[in-house]
């Protein structure tokens, strides 16, 4: 028996609409899952990038303050290409006279200064981080033993 001109077979039914709508649907759940996916890897890229900025930022700033006397600029600022910064220092102990080897005054007085750095981006606090210095000023002048009279 052959079946009517007007209806097909069974056996030669193609896609109904809810089958391909069932299709696209779970398409469409798995493309949204692998998005997220995409998308939380970037999220987690752009927070790698962000501290390797900051910990870039914060040796520069370190070096810089190896150069920083606290005791004849207690407090200042520094413009750098991406970033400011601004710092403050404080005496923690009474200022000393610095002891010569192997006996007698050396010539310089002495500091210990507890320095506050603040990194500015633009207007905004970026960050900011605390460090001991020493501090130190020429109180006599050196004499020069080698010199003759």
């Amino acid at each position: 028996m052959h079946p009517s001109p007007g209806r097909r077979s069974r056996s030669m039914a193609g896609f109904t609409l809810m089958e391909a709508i069932v299709a696209l649907v779970l398409i469409s759940a798995a493309g949204a899952s692998l998005m997220a996916w995409i998308n939380s890897d970037f999220q987690i890229l752009y927070r790698v990038e962000e501290s390797a900025k900051r910990n870039e930022a914060t040796l520069n700033v370190l070096a810089f303050m190896t150069s920083v006397n606290p005791m004849l600029s207690p407090s200042g600022k520094m413009q750098f290409v991406h970033y400011r910064i601004i710092w403050e220092s404080t005496l923690l102990t009474p200022t000393l006279e610095g002891a010569n080897f192997p006996h007698g005054l050396s010539d310089f007085k002495l500091g210990l200064y507890q320095t506050s750095i603040s990194v500015y981006t633009e207007d905004a606090l970026w960050f900011s981080l605390s460090l001991r210095q020493v501090g130190f000023k020429e109180v006599r002048v050196p004499v020069n033993l080698l010199q003759s009279p």
